[in-house]
This record gives structure tokens, sequence and C-alpha cells, in this order.
């Protein structure tokens, strides 16, 4: 998924349906090396949405998927194909950072499009030296999220 993402600076209060409606503006997003979401807002309070795009190989059409990534920090929320999923961390005003942990997001079958394009939002509260991992893994659900990595 590394190579898969995209970057939209946006404000605390834009929605999932505003992500969507600006599509065409995204950019393209290198996931590589350390503080690469400070790189392309700087330093301070900012709001940014990722987005990536998969389809499900045949093998696993049908079925609930998971996904890791292996560390973004500040605090984030994410959806599929616009239904909520979870979230780590906070977004101020109780901002609370979700550190180095991994992020393990579960996808329910009936969230995915088995058959086509699935489209992953992720809304970013950057708060400094923000990034996001390059280790970024989709597959079947594990028993531990580490068997993923």
């Amino acid at each position: 998924m590394r190579d898969s993402f995209y970057w939209l600076e946006c404000s605390k209060n834009d929605s999932i349906y505003s992500a969507a409606m600006h599509y065409d503006d995204f950019k393209k997003f290198d996931t590589s090396g350390t503080q690469n979401i400070k790189k392309i807002v700087g330093d301070g309070e900012h709001y940014v949405w990722l987005r990536a795009e998969f389809t499900v190989p045949s093998y696993l059409r049908f079925r609930s998927l998971a996904m890791v990534i292996s560390s973004l920090t500040f605090a984030d929320k994410l959806w599929l194909n616009k239904t909520f999923i979870d979230s780590y961390g906070e977004f101020p005003p109780n901002g609370r950072s979700a550190l180095f942990e991994s992020h393990y997001y579960s996808f329910p079958e009936n969230a995915l499009n088995s058959s086509g394009k699935n489209v992953i939002y992720i809304k970013v509260c950057t708060l400094g030296k923000s990034s996001i991992s390059d280790l970024i893994y989709i597959g079947e659900p594990k028993k531990n999220q580490a068997d993923f990595l």
C-alpha cells in the first residue's frame, strides 16, 4: 500500500463527504522517510486527508479483511468506502497522540466492495512531527495484529 497514498490538507471540521467531493484535488503522497506528513504541512496543528485505493484479490472476495499501519502519529480517523471504521488517539481540544503504536483496522465484509474499487480515507491531526509508516498491509484478519508485520 505504500505507493498508493494521496493527500489533501483540510480543516478540523471537514467531513468524509467533503473529502470525497475533493477527490481530484488530492496530490501524490510519499510515505517514505520520517516526519513525512510534517514535510507537506509544516509544524503546528494541521489536518490532512490521506486517501488510498485497492481492489480485493479474487481469493479474498466476500470475506472480512483487516489493515495494519505499523505507526501513524498524532491522531487519526479512518473510513472505508465512506463508512467510519475506527480511530486512534484523540483530536483537539482533548488531543492525545496514538504515539508509535500499530493501528489495526477491521474491515467488515459489508463495508468492502469485493468486486471493485475500495477507497480508504484517513483524517490525520498532525500537531507537530506527524508521520505515517510505509509498512501498511491489508489481508485476512489475524488473531494477533503482530502477525501482519
